[in-house]
């Protein structure tokens, strides 16, 4: 073993590459493997061993050896790489000592869905963490190495700019009311935020942890209710972007705006002489429900950040299940209205608004909204029933304009 550690310590002349303790890790490794180690050295690019030469990582040719062990050539490839563009980044790539992560990191690169840039942006961050926040982001990419490194990388910049696991696991650290649970599902959630279309909330993931770093420095009641309700998923994380835009945009647009998210409005407290004339409790929802964000001056907002009100696909069964959201849309619409709200705004996606309902699709909806041909008439059926109620549909743009 020590003619292959010298074989290396040829190959790197002017680094210190301490042979004994070179030697001895190579000791350890079945002969396929120490030779794939060995050879790695043989390809690298001559900047990589200027690099390894002057850079201040301790013992970087064992710790070069290491990185070839857990991640065999795709490690030299992104070594190379990170050594002619960044070499900070490459200091933080060798002293990375979770084999799992540092493999992870380079196999992000070496398939191209992480790009250099992005890459290094990710791996300066990773070093920067303390050993929790590492902990979480090692979690995260053992669930997807190329996710965790896209929000590694993304920026939140509520000042200063780190990246998105980081600033999860700082607010949720800031927040009593937030446990390691309602962290975890966060960080999946977040983790499901690719392929969110462009123009809706969630499209980018970092103002999404700013709007929720905005609601927390104005200290928005059962803010932490919204967090610790939501799916660790792509449905969860649409869910939350929604609420979170809708809640900051009521805020900043109304000077005497008193914003609580994830009120409850229980049917069983509406007394039936507040229930007008033509509805029921079957108009209701069954059970609690919520009023997503709530201003206590003003009105009561839905958000609906989901593609769930156009048909999902051509055939009657898909028909009947968006007729059966359409009325629980109306029902949950009645509580709100029968438990005193008389301003409601249910905001949603443009392609959502703009849909249309032909004679085929609303033959399948159920009676109470076979009249339904876009998702505003529902609005038009809760204000038909209760009078000096308004229900108004707006879009997120709307929201943004402050319309």
């Amino acid at each position: 073993m020590l003619r292959q550690a010298g074989k290396i310590d040829s190959t790197l002349p002017d680094t210190n590459v301490r042979t004994g303790t070179l030697s001895a890790k190579l000791n350890k490794l079945p002969g396929p493997k120490r030779k794939q180690v060995t050879e790695q050295f043989d390809e690298l690019d001559p900047q990589t061993k200027r690099y390894l030469s002057k850079t201040d990582v301790d013992a970087p040719a064992t710790k070069s050896a290491n990185l070839f062990r857990n991640a065999g050539p795709s490690g030299r490839k992104t070594l190379n790489k990170l050594a002619d563009t960044d070499r900070k980044a490459a200091d933080a790539l060798l002293e990375i000592d979770d084999a799992a992560t540092q493999r992870r990191f380079t196999r992000a690169y070496d398939s191209g869905e992480v790009d250099s840039g992005e890459l290094s942006t990710a791996l300066r961050r990773y070093d920067e963490l303390d050993a929790d926040e590492k902990a979480v982001a090692r979690g995260a990419m053992a669930r997807s190495d190329t996710d965790a490194v896209r929000l590694m990388r993304t920026d939140v910049c509520n000042s200063p700019c780190d990246g998105v696991l980081k600033s999860v696991e700082d607010f949720v650290d800031s927040r009593s009311g937030l446990d390691q649970d309602a962290s975890d599902k966060l960080v999946r959630a977040f983790e499901d935020s690719d392929d969110v279309p462009d123009g809706v909330p969630g499209e980018e993931p970092g103002k999404v942890m700013e709007d929720l770093e905005s609601l927390d420095d104005q200290n928005v009641d059962r803010l932490d209710d919204t967090i610790s309700r939501i799916s660790g998923d792509q449905s969860g994380y649409t869910g939350l972007a929604g609420e979170t835009r809708t809640a900051r945009r009521v805020s900043e647009n109304n000077d005497d705006a008193n914003v609580e998210m994830d009120a409850t409005v229980d049917p069983d407290n509406i007394a039936d002489e507040d229930l007008p004339d033509g509805v029921t409790r079957d108009d209701l929802k069954d059970g609690p429900t919520d009023i997503d964000v709530n201003d206590r001056n003003g009105a009561a907002y839905e958000s609906k950040n989901t593609k769930e009100f156009t048909p999902l696909y051509p055939d009657e069964a898909e028909y009947e299940a968006l007729g059966g959201r359409l009325d629980s849309l109306r029902k949950k619409l009645n509580t709100q209205a029968a438990s005193g709200q008389d301003e409601i705004v249910v905001v949603m996606r443009q392609d959502q608004l703009d849909a249309e309902y032909s004679d085929e699709v609303t033959g399948e909806f159920p009676d109470t909204v076979d009249s339904v041909e876009t998702p505003s008439d529902v609005g038009q059926l809760v204000e038909d029933n209760f009078d000096d109620v308004s229900v108004e549909f707006k879009s997120y743009s709307d929201l943004n304009k402050g319309t």
